[in-house]
């Protein structure tokens, strides 16, 4: 049997060739032209119309926040606070922080820093501050991460991204400053006071200091300390005197001996007998011879 010829035309595969593409194209070239001249001409539109954003950032590290309490013990410097650090996961101090790094209040700070014309040169122009504030809210992004938060800011002008960042910094330091220690109106006012008294304190002491040099009134450490030392000496003269007693009193029995004379015998003294008298020898008799 043989196969179809038709069959078999209709399984093989259609090439295109170039007269085809020739085809096409003649028969679209004003469709291909038309979106041609569009493209090029939103091309241009937006070279020229669009201006690129520049994009600066910084990092901080928030090791410790300090914050003043009640129930704090005063610190070295004499200052009642808090020293709190981020837990693990650092969620509740970052989450603060960030608000603060996104408020408009620190925006409209560093907005009158950098100064409001300056900011909306290149974007509307003007020198309103709110809306230059906007400006630098819109183009801040705030990351944190552990104890690390990342800064960004971007903005038309490649002129005013660092000074902006700079700007935000400083001013953020200074607010958390008066956030976390409570300056402001009642701020002042318990500052002062508490200078007040640490003065008054501090002019108490040195009196009462002054006082007790004049009475001769030493610390009672340093008395503890000198009554020791002058037990320890007196313990020692002690100690020396009982030393010098007992080898006294070893040499003490050989001087006291009583020392033997030997008697002389008769023949051996040349010295004439001393008479005695019968007062002086008890023992000798007298005899009377009788008178012729």
């Amino acid at each position: 049997m043989k196969p179809n010829p038709a069959s078999t035309a209709s399984t093989e595969p259609q090439s295109i060739g170039v007269a085809d593409v020739y085809y096409t194209l003649f028969r679209h070239k004003w469709k291909i032209i038309i979106c041609s001249i569009l493209g090029l001409i939103g091309a241009g539109v937006a070279y020229f119309t669009y201006k690129p954003l520049y994009y600066s950032h910084a990092k901080l590290f928030i090791r410790y926040v300090v914050t003043e309490g009640r129930t704090a013990a005063p610190g070295p410097g004499g200052d009642a606070s808090n020293t709190k650090s981020p837990d693990m996961r650092g969620e509740t101090i970052m989450q603060s922080e960030e608000q603060i790094l996104t408020s408009m209040d620190l925006a409209r700070r560093v907005a009158e820093s950098v100064g409001a014309e300056k900011i909306l040169a290149k974007v509307d122009g003007g020198k309103d501050v709110n809306i230059a504030a906007l400006i630098v809210s819109r183009g801040l992004t705030v990351y944190a991460r552990g104890s690390i938060i990342q800064i960004g800011f971007e903005h038309q002008d490649f002129e005013i991204v660092q000074p902006v960042l700079r700007e935000l910094v400083d001013n953020y330091l200074k607010l958390h400053v008066e956030i976390h220690r409570a300056v402001g109106i009642i701020g002042d006012f318990l500052t002062q006071e508490t200078d007040q008294l640490r003065n008054r304190l501090a002019q108490t002491e040195d009196e009462l200091r002054k006082a007790k040099n004049r009475a001769g009134v030493i610390s009672l450490e340093e008395s503890k300390r000198t009554f020791a030392a002058e037990i320890a000496r007196i313990r020692d003269e002690i100690f020396e005197a009982q030393v010098q007693l007992a080898s006294r009193s070893a040499i003490q029995p050989e001087d006291n001996k009583p020392s033997v004379v030997p008697a002389a015998s008769p023949a051996a003294s040349d010295a004439p007998a001393t008479p005695t008298t019968p007062s002086q020898s008890p023992a000798s008799t007298v005899a009377a011879s009788p008178v012729v």
